[in-house]
């Protein structure tokens, strides 16, 4: 199969692997922008068939509060990253988080970067 027919996913590893000359906290800042928000909701979707009007409801179901998905993953991530950690105390946590403008803004830059990393290379 054609490189770019495969998934969001897969783009945005591989843009994120050629990102060789940057910071240590550049890097976990992409990662998390991706892994928390871009990857949760484009991931298995074939990147030749995100539209624009994906991108807008992306954006709007993020200004509008945290949806649902993202909060359940952001508890998965937690009790993955602290096994001790207790569910309830994860929820409250997920429950109380909100996303800013900001961070809205730069997980959009992102997810043009690795559009356009998937366009040089795939054509």
């Amino acid at each position: 199969m054609h490189e770019g027919y495969g998934t969001f996913e897969d783009a945005a590893i591989r843009w994120l692997n050629s990102k060789v000359a940057i910071r240590p906290t550049t890097r976990r800042s992409y990662q998390q922008l991706l892994s928390g928000y871009l990857i949760a909701y484009f991931g298995a979707r074939t990147l030749r068939l995100i539209q624009v009007t994906d991108i807008e409801r992306f954006r709007t179901e993020f200004s509008t509060g945290i949806p649902d998905w993202i909060k359940q993953a952001f508890i998965a991530r937690v009790l993955k990253a602290k096994p001790g950690h207790a569910e309830a105390r994860a929820k409250q946590r997920a429950s109380q988080a909100r996303i800013s403008t900001r961070s809205i803004n730069k997980a959009l830059t992102v997810l043009s970067m690795v559009f356009n990393y998937a366009m040089r290379i795939n054509g």
